[in-house]
Order: structure tokens, then sequence, then C-alpha cells
């Protein structure tokens, strides 16, 4: 019954939140981390959460060295590093190969190609623990380099028949996923080879709505993709996702940049998903206090003690602010039967209006959270002798 007063009365205190409101929500999470200046990063937090429709995990992050935090960016698409991993720039080999004129097609801006995304890989196979090759004649020597050759040009082949202009590999940790013998194949027939980690194939899949092909006789058809060069990076365009480019001067700057923008994350999730803010400095705890205190049903006694459980945060907040704290709650009590949204205030005077003086707000799903869970901790603590066996 004590939650229902408590989880009734937030419904009925909570307001409904604007993009400004969003906006300082997310600001103030970012107070006491290493982003409390950066209003870019508030910002790209709220931009990444609309462009995804508040799927979290469909925001791909890339920590990147040099820079400062507020040079955060946030870009429709999944992103790459412009650069393979034998350092040619990767739109370079693209525009000059696949349009065939190195003097213009750098400049232009997107491209339309088609894809494949193989999880083999384009290099010679390797031979069974147990077995061994053995050459003693300069002539095997030659027919083994002549084998490998055709292997990896079979492999090429098959690939250039679908019309794929960028291939996906997935990065292997028992072998090159990419021979230099095979870049040089792709090269020549026009084809741009980007190396993929196996974390982000099914990401990859996902959100391109490309199959991985686990075979090179499981090729068939390459799905056409939009591509686009943005300075040093590849992005491939898909609505339903996006990636944020964090920057930072050093390793330990960006670690703690991501979990300030996991944080940001985290604070928008929770306002997109529910849209109601509810007043702080205390004035949830001590409307619900009073509201218990109305109530005539139930063990009094109890009811009573929950009551002035909840008139703790106010009192301890008063407190640490160095106010008076038993002026201050009677003074509370008097001025939240009329303004609900009254709450102690630790910068001006000793009460004021949460909402518009102090601006000091918490998410309702967050206050219902809070409420419900300290409620139902009491009950099962009051239900300890039921669940542990008495001894004999």
């Amino acid at each position: 019954m004590v939650k229902n007063i408590a989880l009734d009365y937030i419904e009925w205190a909570k307001v409904p939140i604007s993009k400004e409101n969003i906006f300082n929500s997310v600001v103030t999470s970012l107070n006491s981390k290493i982003a409390n200046s950066s209003l870019e990063m508030a910002e790209a937090s709220i931009k990444a959460m609309d462009l995804v429709k508040s799927k979290k995990e469909d925001i791909k992050i890339i920590k990147k060295v040099g820079g400062i935090v507020d040079d955060i960016k946030v870009y429709e698409g999944v992103l790459y590093e412009g650069c393979n991993d034998k350092g040619d720039n990767v739109w370079n080999n693209l525009a000059s190969n696949n349009l065939g004129n190195s003097n213009n097609s750098i400049n232009i801006p997107t491209l339309n190609i088609k894809c494949l995304l193989i999880q083999f890989c384009l290099s010679p196979p390797k031979t069974s623990m147990d077995s061994k090759i053995l050459i003693d004649k300069p002539e095997l020597m030659e027919k083994v380099l002549l084998d490998e050759r055709k292997y990896i040009l079979d492999l090429c082949k098959k690939i250039k028949r679908t019309g794929c202009g960028l291939l996906l590999i997935q990065k292997s940790i028992l072998r090159d996923s990419l021979s230099d013998l095979a870049r040089h194949f792709l090269k020549q027939m026009n084809i741009l080879p980007l190396i993929i980690e196996r974390k982000e194939i099914e990401f990859l899949s996902k959100k391109l709505n490309i199959k991985p092909i686990s075979d090179i006789e499981l090729i068939k058809d390459s799905k056409e993709i939009e591509i686009q060069k943005l300075d040093n990076y590849l992005l491939l365009k898909s609505p339903s996702s996006c990636t944020v480019l964090l920057r930072g001067c050093d390793d330990l700057v960006l670690d703690e940049a991501d979990r300030s923008f996991n944080d940001a994350l985290s604070v928008v999730n929770c306002l997109k998903n529910e849209p109601f803010l509810v007043p702080g400095g205390g004035s949830i705890e001590m409307g619900i206090s009073l509201k218990i205190k109305e109530c005539k049903e139930g063990i009094l006694l109890v009811m009573r003690k929950i009551s002035k459980a909840f008139e703790g945060v106010p009192y301890f907040l008063s407190k640490n602010a160095g106010l008076n704290s038993i002026e201050t709650l009677s003074e509370l009590k008097n001025k939240i039967q009329s303004h609900p949204s009254y709450g102690v205030s630790v910068r001006g005077p000793k009460i004021s209006d949460m909402l518009e003086s102090d601006n000091v707000v918490q998410p309702s799903k967050i206050a219902k959270s809070i409420v419900s869970l300290a409620i139902e901790t009491v009950i099962y603590i009051l239900k300890i002798d039921d669940i542990l066996p008495s001894r004999k």
C-alpha cells in the first residue's frame, strides 16, 4: 500500500520534459566528470540517441588520440579509419580504381558501390599441426609459389564476378586475413579490401543488411551501399546506426571521455523512455511522507515510521548544507502543501522552487525506481524469518 501511495504521488508531481530540459539534465550528469564543461558532448549524446531511436547498442564509439574532448563528432552510419593496415588511403584507392580517374574521382564526396562481407581469409591455407611441407628442389619451391598464386587468384576472381567494389574481411587470429598477393590482385580488379574486427561482424551484418559469407562457394550476389569520404575516414551509410568519434590528448583522457559519454547516453535514454521530471531537493520525499501520514488504513504505527523515514532525505540534505534541519523541515512541510515543487535549496534561501529557481530535477523513472527498491528491500528484510529456516 505504501508503495502505491508513493508511486501515485510521483505520477501526480511529475512534469513533462522539453528538449532544453533534456540538455540541462545531461549537462548536470557531466558536471562531476572530465567533460564537465563540454556542452558539445551533451549535444552529441542527444543527437546520437535520436539517430538510433534510443537504441544504445546501435551506437559505435571510436576513440582517437589527438585533439580535445570538445572535438567529439557524430556520424550517421558506420565509420572506419580511412587507412587500411598497410597505410594506403582507402578513399584514394576506391576512387581511382573504381572510377578510373585519379585526378577527379578523389574529390567525389559519396559513392554507391557493391559490398561483400566475408569470414574467410584471402591468404595461403595453413597445414595441420602434424603436417609439414618438405621442399628439397628449386622446382618444388617454384611450384609452391605458383600454387599459392593460383589459389588466391581464383578466390579473387570469384569475388570479382559478383561486381563487388568494397570487400569487408573478418580479421583472423590464426593467419593473415589478407596477404600481400591478394591485396595486389584486388587492387588490379578495382576492389577495395577493409579488415573488420571479429566482434563487429554481427553489428555490420545487421546494420548494412549484408549476410556474412563463410565460404567462397557460398558467394552469390553483392549488396550496393553508399559510402562517403570524411577526411581520413570512410563512412558506410546506415540510417539505423551512428558512430561517435571521441578525441582526447592521451589514452587516459579518452577512457574517461568514453565513460562520461556512456553516462550521458544513459541519461538521455532514461528521459526518452519516460519524458517526465520531478523536483529534487527532497521535495518528492517530503510529499510522499505527508501523503502517508494522511492515510488512515493499515497499521498506523508502521505508517508513521515509514513517513518519518522519507523525511530523512530533506533532513540530512539541509543538515549537510549547514542549515537548521528542524526549522527547514517545518518550513518545507508548510510550503509544500500549496507548492509541491518546493524543496531544500543549498544555493540561496532555505526553501525554494526546484523547477523554476534552482533547476534541481531528476527523471521520474529514477524516482520511481529508488522508492520501489527501498520499500521492496525493507519488505524482504522483514520477511527474513520466512526465507531462512529456523535452527533447531
